[in-house]
């Protein structure tokens, strides 16, 4: 059974928050500290103790209960994870460089919601037999509108992932409600930013998922990703033959062969933009474009003849693919 360290709390308002910024309803954010102390978390505000416990997944729900929105900061360290860690609306987790967050069991490790933010940290389930879960956890179950301004996007930057099995990223578009669900449509997930992240090893990397049920996963942007024994790099997964992910941008990606390794790219769906370098890849095919894709864009570092693509549809142009090597 892994060993939790103990974390302590202090909660110190308005830090580092400049005089522009202001929340959702108008006022600066909070922020807290956790840090390595003892063999508790305790939790602290300015007024004193707020929270003593042996669990960390407690002591973060009470700071972010105490905070509302705002900033918490993970100092250096390593945080064991009893369960789903759950990022609302209005919070940003940061991790000061070199922190690791590690599951105790198989689950989701971080569940992003709309209007939350995750900066840093080394996220390692390698640890962890069996983990077949993922990294970070992005649903459509989160009630969406069209009228949401862009504080309530999604924005993900400067992450390490280290696994074996299990998906590091889910955009997940299977379930309702979600997108205009109050009229029985299904899911929508768009306004995920994503940049400077680094996968290593798991079966999935960037892996997005919709089904035929008007679920939709359009209009994000992924930026400077790495990837290295990971053996579906990234993979656009229409379920029955959904036609909802669109528009997405996927820029400087790097994805390195190693052995077992079976997918760089396998994309569907429309007007997507793909730039990516892929490095010493072995097998016959490298990237696949899925017979429900079309009206895409990908130039590609990679033999050409390591470039399937299957893209048919009576509605759509081809796909626009550049191999360079």
């Amino acid at each position: 059974m892994l060993m939790q360290p103990c974390l302590a709390v202090k909660i110190v308002s308005n830090v580092t928050i400049e005089t522009d910024i202001t929340g959702l309803d108008g006022k600066l954010p909070a922020s807290a500290i956790i840090m390595q102390n003892g063999s508790f978390y305790d939790a602290y505000t300015d007024a004193g103790l707020l929270g003593h416990t042996a669990d960390f997944n407690d002591i973060y729900s009470e700071a972010v209960n105490e905070i509302g929105k705002g900033e918490i900061f993970l100092r250096v360290g390593e945080y064991y994870l009893s369960e789903t860690l759950n990022i609302p609306c209005g919070i940003s987790l940061n991790c000061e460089h070199g922190t690791t967050l590690i599951p105790c069991h198989d689950f989701d490790m971080i569940r992003m919601h709309p209007g939350s933010s995750l900066h840093g940290g080394i996220f390692e389930p390698r640890q962890l037999a069996g983990f077949s879960s993922s990294v970070i956890y992005i649903s459509s179950d989160d009630p969406y509108s069209d009228y949401f301004p862009a504080a309530y996007r999604y924005r993900i930057e400067d992450v390490d992932m280290w696994g074996v099995n299990g998906t590091a990223i889910l955009l997940d578009a299977t379930s309702t409600p979600g997108y205009n669900g109050e009229n029985g449509l299904g899911g929508y997930i768009c306004g995920v930013t994503a940049h400077d992240v680094n996968v290593l090893g798991f079966d999935h990397g960037l892996w997005l998922r919709c089904d035929i049920n008007h679920s939709f996963i359009n209009g994000n942007q992924f930026n400077s990703f790495s990837f290295t024994g990971t053996k579906y790099s990234v993979y656009f997964d229409a379920v029955d033959g959904a036609k909802g992910i669109d528009g997405n941008v996927m820029n400087d990606f790097h994805v390195q062969y190693m052995q077992g390794m079976l997918l760089a790219f396998g994309i569907s769906g429309r007007y997507n933009r793909l730039s990516a370098m892929i490095w010493d890849w072995a097998p016959d095919t490298a990237v696949i474009f899925q017979k429900d894709s079309g009206q895409n864009y990908a130039l590609l570092g990679v033999d050409k003849s390591k470039i399937v693509d299957n893209g048919v549809s009576e509605l759509m142009t081809r796909n626009t693919i550049v191999g360079y090597i």
